[in-house]
């Protein structure tokens, strides 16, 4: 069954969130995606993305073999068959708005994801609710000055769940600009100058 839960939290934060993943849980594992000796859950500030269990799912921890496009082949996680917990933590991008962080779950064993379940109660308790934009913010964010990473927009928030949008962040293509290119327009095929 798939859980998920976004929210947006500061770097204090971070700690509050580790202990309640730790205190329900217990001692949490990282799964590493391609296959890879496990290792316990430690936060640090510069990595962004985890992928956790705890010790029971530690025994259903499956992968899967993947071909990459130049024929190499790799075990990589198989989260759905797997007892796993992704966590993407949230953060303030360098413009100053802050960036949602999310817990997921996509596995098929239901004790795990009662216990996921369990767990996003308890964390939901250390956020703020708003409806409107069924976010949970950290009640560390001060509203009335923080600005917010939502849909592509940069907005402004408040308590009662109305949205100020500072700005709409575009998305840009890297691609060339397609040039069309009509032959008897550029004289490439000027009879006189072959004669």
């Amino acid at each position: 069954m798939s859980r998920q839960l976004n929210f947006y939290a500061t770097d204090a934060d971070r700690k509050i969130i580790a202990d309640i993943l730790r205190e329900h849980f217990g001692e949490m594992i990282e799964v590493p995606c391609p296959k890879d000796s496990l290792q316990l859950f430690e936060d640090t500030i510069d990595k962004k993305l985890y992928r956790l269990t705890d010790a029971d799912g530690k025994e259903h921890i499956a992968y899967k073999e993947l071909t990459y496009h130049d024929l190499r082949k790799a075990l990589v996680l198989d989260e759905y068959n797997s007892s796993i917990l992704e966590y993407s933590t949230a953060f303030k991008n360098p413009s100053g708005a802050y960036v949602s962080g999310r817990f997921y779950t996509c596995t098929n064993h239901k004790y795990f994801s009662a216990k996921v379940a369990k767990f996003f109660t308890k964390l939901k308790k250390v956020f703020i609710y708003l409806k409107p934009q069924k976010l949970y913010i950290s009640k560390n964010i001060d509203l009335d000055s923080a600005l917010f990473l939502l849909s592509n927009r940069v907005v402004k928030l408040s308590i009662d769940g109305t949205e100020e949008v500072i700005q709409d962040v575009k998305k840009t293509s890297k691609k060339a600009l397609s040039v069309k290119v009509i032959p008897d327009k550029m004289n490439l095929f000027n009879k006189k100058q072959l004669l």
